[in-house]
């Protein structure tokens, strides 16, 4: 026993997951499993979910609607018209309410989600810089946007989409943004191949990376370690090699050149 982990004396009830399993499973019971049974009931659990997330939006009130043309102007975007609502907050609650929900029975979710996250600004491409708030927003709609994104079959609203994602890494610092962009481009490709959906190039007008991410480099610490003369007593990694997930918790990439790392003696 780990001290810290667990009390060394008195008399304790070890938690569920340390106790030893009751029943042991049995190699029959895998191949005893009747797809059809559990479909019907995967299908009805489904319902039993999409039940539960219709009684939470009815009871959402006017607050809850998207803005009527007198207060936003209609904007079009590849989903239809956008979707406006009053706070950033408002439109982040729907597009976690069908990201939810969201094949071809939920296509629908999915287009709703595109028309939220097009309302969050008009043009995001033409802009160098965004409120705070703003940018709150956009990292918020980045997952929703990969659930719904791994969906479109429309090569504008695929394209939309990434242009979206890749946006906001550049204003927002998160390149997490852009690594789920990738993602869905990946599968988009995957299905392809699969016979599952049309093919997938990239919109030409899209600048491509120009540094390999770290994720993708095969090279490791200890390799470059080993290529270090006797002489060296620096381990210095190229900008391109460091992983960039956690750069916008800290603050710009600008900030982070700035900090020095010494030791003290």
């Amino acid at each position: 026993m780990f001290a810290g982990m667990m009390p060394s004396s008195g008399r304790v009830t070890v938690p569920t997951g340390f106790s030893p399993p009751r029943d042991i499973p049995t190699a029959e019971s895998s191949d005893n499993i009747d797809l059809e049974t559990s479909t019907q009931a995967a299908l009805e659990e489904w319902a039993a979910i999409r039940r539960a997330f219709e009684v939470f939006k009815s009871k959402l009130g006017q607050d809850f609607e998207p803005m009527s043309p007198e207060f936003e102007p209609p904007q079009a975007t590849p989903f239809g018209l956008a979707l406006t609502y009053r706070t950033y907050s408002i439109a982040g609650i729907w597009m976690n309410y069908y990201m939810g929900m969201a094949a071809r029975s939920t296509a629908g979710y999915a287009i709703e989600i595109g028309r939220i996250a097009a309302g969050l600004a008009e043009d995001s491409a033409t802009v160098s810089a965004i409120s705070t708030l703003v940018g709150a927003a956009f990292i918020e709609s980045c997952f929703c946007l990969f659930v719904a994104g791994v969906q479109y079959q429309d090569p504008v609203q695929r394209h939309w989409t990434i242009r979206r994602l890749h946006d906001i890494a550049r204003l927002t610092g998160w390149q997490s943004a852009r690594q789920i962009a990738n993602g869905c481009e990946s599968a988009w490709r995957k299905a392809a191949d699969l016979g599952h959906g049309p093919g997938y190039e990239r919109d030409p007008n899209l600048t491509a990376e120009e540094h390999e991410s770290v994720w993708a480099n095969p090279r490791r610490i200890d390799a470059r370690i080993k290529e270090l003369s006797g002489d060296e007593d620096k381990l210095v990694l190229a900008k391109s090699e460091r992983a960039h997930y956690a750069l916008g918790l800290l603050s710009v990439e600008q900030d982070l050149e700035k900090l020095v790392l010494q030791e003290r003696g």
